[in-house]
């Protein structure tokens, strides 16, 4: 938690599955960028605004990361994810390269899903200042330019983060 501007809520409190090291790659050489992405589920939950539901709603997003996946993933694939009233919750460790760019994307760079479908609805006030906060403390940390924070779009050919979230990352990378 320490250095990255945000409380975050560890693995531990929202009930994280055990990762599967063997099915994963180390960090190695620090990070370089950012990308943000949404969560976009075909059966989103209604989130009521608590730990605990965000908590649930991780845990099955982390079942499925782990197990639907092809290979499968040994965690879930961000390092960090932030709920509709703004909790930021601790994903994948930042020891681990993440799972959520797509291959080589993927090498030095930290992954921040905001929970929701950005295409259909607009991020939450409280979300994008956690969001803003997350990524500020994060780039102080490993010394990461502003214009190497990224919507995933800008490294994959996709809609995520969505059409209501990408405009903020464009802005926030100016």
């Amino acid at each position: 938690n320490a250095g990255v501007g945000v409380n975050v809520i560890p693995r531990a409190i929202w009930g994280a599955a055990a990762a599967r090291p063997e099915r994963m790659e180390r960090t190695r050489g620090g990070y370089k960028k950012i990308t943000v992405h949404h969560s976009a589920e075909e059966n989103a939950p209604e989130l009521d605004g608590s730990v605990a539901d965000t908590a649930a709603a991780l845990r099955q997003m982390q079942r499925s990361h782990m197990e639907s996946k092809s290979p499968r993933w040994g965690d879930i694939g961000y390092h960090f994810l932030i709920d509709p009233a703004g909790h930021v919750f601790q994903g994948r460790e930042l020891v681990w390269q993440g799972a959520h760019a797509d291959g080589d994307n993927n090498i030095q760079n930290i992954g921040i899903c905001m929970i929701g479908n950005f295409d259909e609805e607009r991020p939450s006030k409280a979300a994008l200042e956690s969001l803003r906060k997350l990524i500020d403390g994060l780039r102080r940390t490993w010394s990461i330019p502003k214009t190497s924070v990224f919507g995933h779009q800008d490294l994959k050919s996709t809609r995520c983060p969505g059409k209501n979230l990408e405009p903020w990352v464009k802005s926030y990378a100016r």
